[in-house]
């Protein structure tokens, strides 16, 4: 009987869980006019389902939103949503709400309600919420700011990459510093979630992390693959002048090359310059030479295959390079499907890579055990992931995101391995469209900086867990080097590397058994009832005696 009286005691206490709240208020504009409306969000233990209820009817693409603001939200906390229900109640009292403009404040509302923290409801914001944790621009901030006061607001927040309100305004205001424009009203430009979160909540969740210190073993490999590629550089110029060919260089490679900072960075630019070379001299094959070079290549491609199935993954750092060697054998592949001349030339160019990364395995990490279903699970869920974000995409232009549909169609049918990275790749082109939708051009170079800084977070807190995350960091560093010369190239590998630093992507761990989240106030209401209920055991057990 005594044990009895104990389940029930922990099975009530562990029912008594705490359904949090919070409100924000939105800044919006219509037309010509700015106004206000106000977000609430409810969260209880539940299974991860996310509602939204608003009046009037919000925008098409608010869920999509909606959406991947609380998954931002989660990403920064760490936290497991699966485990929460999340209510969204939007209301407004004249225009109807979009999505884009709604999203840093959502992002900000579900973390703060998630880390159980108080809002100031006399701050507002407006910025759309994109990969990486960045506040992007939007439209209207002159009559946003301007409908503020009305509204019992003392403080505005605004997107960093706001150039339009500097412009509409002939106001330049700075990162982080507050600064009233008229009637009382403070405004303040930001740049991320987290200074939002300081500005709203007032808790800072910056963290300072140790410089990125290259292990030994990725350096040494690095160094032989670009010297190799780069090698290779000179081999395939002396080629294309024997031919009689020209080859005029004209993105630029040969001081490029010699000015990279990183490994890698030469090591993708001799690449490229070869890929060209490469182009050059099948162009000058007769067909049934490059119909011979088509059979020999592809035998190639078949043994490298063969050989990547028989290496033992053992580590993290193995089954990163897994994936990539997984993906590059996957594009040599379809290349040689009817390939052209430049597409020969380029899968040659892509064969040699493999044949490179390769020498990654073996490299140090911490030990894992691969399971198959696992990985299974893990492609679905990026699957889906990543078709929402592409959806959302498609809402403002079908034809941009025709790229990455077509690499999320490929991730079907695939190994779960291949799979994963296909459909993180599609996101990753997904959201770099989402994040350059409202950009102006003279912000670009902001914008390329606040994704490498937010990268190397990621990098840090990775290399704090024991991983070094062998792709993420070194697109880390090429986009670095090619900010200057190639801005949109630079964003494109900075959003790659956003995708593929989180190596939990690759091995998370299981969805173990967690108790219902609870706050402290419950936490210690179940520690009385446990005591309570041992107590009445005891008391039974003694009088049976």
């Amino acid at each position: 009987m005594a044990k009895y009286w104990i389940l029930l005691v922990l099975l009530l206490t562990l029912t008594a869980v705490e359904a949090r709240s919070g409100h924000m208020t939105l800044l919006t504009f219509s037309g010509e006019e700015g106004s206000t409306a106000d977000i609430y969000l409810s969260i209880k233990p539940g299974n991860g389902a996310i509602y939204i209820d608003s009046f009037p009817l919000s925008q098409l693409d608010t869920q999509g939103s909606t959406r991947f603001a609380n998954q931002i939200a989660c990403n920064f906390l760490q936290e497991n949503c699966a485990r929460w229900d999340f209510f969204y109640t939007i209301r407004s009292g004249s225009s109807i709400v979009g999505g884009p403009s709604a999203g840093a404040a959502i992002a900000v509302l579900t973390t703060a309600v998630l880390d159980n923290l108080d809002i100031d409801d006399t701050v507002a914001m407006t910025g759309t919420i994109n990969s990486g944790g960045l506040i992007g621009p939007v439209g209207g901030i002159s009559h946003k700011v301007a409908s503020a006061k009305k509204n019992g607001i003392t403080k505005v927040l605004i997107p960093l990459l706001n150039q339009r309100y500097d412009n509409e305004t002939n106001i330049t205001l700075n990162r982080g510093i507050v600064e009233e424009i008229s009637d009382g009203i403070l405004v303040v430009k930001i740049g991320t979630l987290e200074e939002a979160l300081l500005e709203i909540t007032g808790k800072d969740y910056r963290r300072t992390y140790e410089a990125i210190s290259e292990p030994s073993a990725y350096k040494a490999r690095m160094r032989v693959i670009t010297d190799a590629l780069c090698d290779r550089n000179g081999e395939l110029r002396e080629a294309v002048s024997e031919q009689g060919l020209s080859y005029n260089d004209s993105n630029n490679y040969t001081t490029r090359i010699q000015q990279a900072t990183h490994e890698y960075s030469r090591a993708s630019l001799c690449f490229s310059s070869n890929a060209e070379l490469s182009s050059m001299l099948a162009t000058a094959l007769t067909e049934d030479e490059r119909a011979e070079r088509k059979t020999l290549l592809a035998d190639e491609l078949a043994q490298a295959k063969y050989d990547l199935a028989t290496h033992d993954i053992t580590t993290t750092n193995d089954l990163q390079i897994m994936a990539i060697v997984l993906e590059r054998i996957h594009e040599a592949e379809q290349l040689l499907e009817d390939p052209t001349p430049a597409q020969l030339g380029f899968a040659e160019e892509r064969l040699q890579s493999i044949t490179q990364w390769t020498a990654f395995f073996g490299m140090p990490g911490p030990r894992i055990v691969v399971d198959e279903a696992h990985l299974e699970e893990v492609c679905l869920a990026m699957r889906l992931e990543a078709e929402e974000r592409v959806n959302y995409v498609g809402f403002y232009s079908e034809t941009l995101v025709l790229t990455a549909q077509d690499v999320l169609e490929q991730s079907y049918n695939e190994e779960p391995l291949l799979c994963i990275l296909l459909a993180a790749k599609a996101k990753a082109q997904a959201n770099i469209l989402a994040s350059t939708l409202f950009v102006d051009n003279a912000v670009v170079d902001t914008l390329i900086q606040e994704k490498i800084a937010a990268n190397t977070v990621i990098v840090q807190q990775q290399i704090a867990r024991g991983i070094f995350p062998v792709l993420g960091h070194s697109y880390t560093r090429y986009a670095a080097d090619l900010a200057a010369a190639a801005p949109y190239s630079a964003l494109t590998f900075a959003e790659y590397a956003l995708e593929f630093s989180h190596t939990d992507l690759y091995f998370p761990e299981k969805k173990r058994f967690t108790f219902p989240p609870m706050s402290r106030e419950f936490a210690i209401v179940f520690l009385l009832g446990s005591m309570f209920g041992a107590a009445v055991a005891l008391l039974v057990t003694y009088r049976r005696s």
